[in-house]
């Protein structure tokens, strides 16, 4: 082989690697406009509707503290319902999210005859059946209209799921309606009050509340570990987060499914970190302080279908719960080793394990409350040059504060 002809080969071989290599970069063009467009689908998919303001009161014994103009950046958020969709999840996330919104991929019922948990032809009852592998006994149901036997007391169900009836059932009275319970009545059930510098807001109880009655549901942007509301992992949103999946899955109930493709995207959904970040938008489970005997406790909790955007964590009363009680929650394991390293609740008061704090204000308070489970700290001013998610009512800031000693 001449020299013309070598020259000629290693022309041509170049060429088709440069083949190879722009084809491969077409592909992988496509792919990421795919993926997307696919975000974008689920976010557009995602409106955050306008949730029931919770006023936050201020009654410490220093009344020029008690001013709305003296309360901490985390007071002021925008009250919502329902999640908007926001960065950092999986393609698999927002696929779910997607496929979650197409009418044969939804799950509601018409129960009329039949209370929803004593009927088996409901589809809603048959889900929570199959979550509750298989067990007819112990659904999560409304107490006041039937009985379960699910031990509460111990703080967050971190690989149990539920599954409810939704605001798109035409149920008549359900009592396999927990979301739909969570999700109202929030000024008759609880006052948030600041009464120390300690410790900060904390949300207490305006009335009785029955052991097993349904308080919250979280809420906040859904989004993903790489990016939580945009912002690199560190920032204050992140430290506000509460990764409500874990890498934990909900796959025995996938196969009741009949889409392949949606099976398939869920179980990686799940097994990816799916996060709720309340910096922004959210209610007023925010306020909710740490105890490590709590009154409270957040339970998994499916409605309308299985998609990300069907997954809500709700507040379940572990114990009959008095008048003017905080309502509080176990933070987990990692609260005092991983934190600010000081537990302000009054079992540990009681206890004298209270140590030093740092003099960081913390939702009012000088202490380390209100840090949700497995975050580093809990503070909350918005950081510059982040873009609020637009809310489908008008945007309703939780700015009707209102203070008695003010």
């Amino acid at each position: 082989m001449n020299r013309r002809q070598t020259t000629a080969q290693a022309s041509l071989e170049a060429q088709k690697r440069q083949r190879r290599s722009t084809k491969k970069a077409q592909k992988r063009a496509k792919f990421e406009q795919r993926r997307k467009e696919t975000k974008q689908q689920a976010m557009n998919l995602a409106v955050a509707e306008e949730g029931e303001v919770v006023p936050t009161l201020s009654e410490l014994p220093d009344k020029s503290l008690n001013s709305p103009s003296k309360y901490p950046s985390t007071a002021f958020y925008d009250t919502i319902s329902t999640y908007p969709v926001g960065h950092g999840m999986t393609s698999a996330a927002y696929k779910a999210i997607v496929l979650g919104a197409k009418k044969e991929n939804q799950i509601s019922c018409k129960c009329k005859k039949l209370e929803c948990a004593k009927n088996p032809g409901c589809p809603c009852r048959r889900m929570a059946v199959e979550m509750n592998d298989g067990q007819i006994d112990n659904l999560l149901v409304d107490v006041s209209k039937g009985v379960h036997e699910i031990d509460f007391s111990k703080g967050v169900h971190e690989n149990k799921f539920y599954f409810s009836c939704s605001s798109a059932c035409k149920c008549t009275g359900c009592s396999l309606n927990s979301v739909v319970q969570a999700k109202k009545d929030h000024n008759e059930k609880v006052t948030v009050t600041r009464r120390t510098l300690d410790v900060g807001f904390g949300v207490e109880a305006k009335r009785h509340i029955q052991e097993g009655e349904f308080i919250a549901t979280f809420m906040g942007t859904l989004c993903g570990p790489h990016t939580v509301n945009g912002l690199k992992v560190g920032t204050i949103n992140e430290q506000y987060a509460y990764t409500v999946t874990k890498k934990n899955s909900i796959e025995q109930v996938f196969e009741s499914l009949e889409s392949k493709e949606y099976i398939q995207c869920l179980r990686e959904a799940y097994h990816s970190d799916i996060i709720i970040d309340p910096t922004e938008r959210g209610n007023f489970t925010r306020f909710f302080n740490h105890s490590c005997k709590p009154n409270l406790t957040a339970v998994k909790v499916c409605a309308g279908g299985l998609s990300p955007l069907n997954l809500n964590l709700v507040f379940v009363a572990n114990t009959a719960i008095r008048q003017g009680e905080e309502m509080t929650f176990d933070y987990g394991p990692n609260y005092l080793t991983e934190q600010m390293g000081q537990c302000l609740c009054e079992v540990c008061k009681e206890r004298g394990e209270a140590v030093l704090t740092t003099t960081e204000e913390t939702n009012g308070g000088t202490g380390s409350e209100n840090v949700p489970p497995n975050t580093s700290r809990r503070l909350g001013k918005r950081p510059s040059g982040v873009k609020k998610t637009r809310i489908h009512k008008k945007s309703r800031k939780n700015d009707q504060m209102t203070s008695k000693n003010s």
